[in-house]
């Protein structure tokens, strides 16, 4: 009579086990990919212009494109701001950020809508989308008369600054254009850095470092979260 070597066969049971339970988590990861919130924009056209109004001078934006929920879930945008990227490819600082539409129109309803706006699962939505700025005496006015030479076209000029969209679910999750996630916390907490500065140049360092430190944990925790969010765990 042969013996049996429970060793092989408790080795054999686990190294089941490892495949299942792998292909188990590649399963759910596929399906929480395909469930995890997100929201793009196809742009389509824009085009802004500064007028007077009660003897102030307004930038009028408009855009048209198309908003996707990209998720296999129903979701909902509570806001369509804009901004303004420090630097368009990190897109960690702002250097504006706000403002809502004066005007959301549904282009293939030809209807006027307000937020919030309900997205089925997977679907794509025409609109038009205004906003107005009032630029004297703010920060947008010189972001918006700002201007730089066309390469290779010293005579010719374009506007330095393009003012983006970014989407916030109702989840709070934001959305830059390209249905990336960006963190709202460090976007805030890189606006109001500079407030420490006055302090910092009388000698007082703690209020920077506080504020620097709180920065970079929120840095390194939404890069965490960044990651499993990736994967579509939230």
């Amino acid at each position: 009579m042969t013996s049996i070597d429970f060793t092989k066969v408790w080795s054999a049971i686990l190294q089941i086990g490892s495949i299942s339970g792998l292909i188990t988590l590649i399963y759910t990861v596929l399906i929480n990919r395909k469930n995890k919130p997100g929201f793009k924009f196809g742009f389509r056209g824009s085009s802004r212009q500064t007028f007077q109004k009660d003897k102030l001078e307004y930038c009028r934006f408009d855009y048209n494109g198309i908003i996707r929920n990209k998720s296999e879930k129903p979701n909902t945008i509570t806001s369509i701001n804009l901004v303004v990227w420090e630097n368009n490819k990190k897109r960690d600082k702002t250097l504006s950020f706000g403002h809502e539409p004066t005007s959301i129109l549904d282009v293939s309803k030809n209807k006027k809508i307000r937020l919030p706006v309900n997205f089925k699962l997977k679907e794509a939505r025409h609109f038009h989308l205004k906003y107005e700025i009032a630029l004297t005496g703010s920060h947008d006015e010189q972001l918006i008369k700002e201007r730089e030479p066309l390469p290779h076209s010293p005579f010719l000029s374009i506007s330095k600054y393009d003012y983006k969209l970014i989407f916030e679910d109702v989840n709070e999750n934001l959305f830059d254009d390209q249905g990336a996630l960006r963190s709202r916390e460090e976007i805030n907490l890189w606006w109001t850095l500079p407030n420490t500065f006055k302090k910092l140049q009388n000698g007082n360092f703690l209020p920077f470092i506080k504020h620097y430190l709180h920065l970079q944990l929120v840095r390194l925790n939404f890069r965490i979260k960044r990651v499993f969010f990736n994967f579509g765990f939230q």
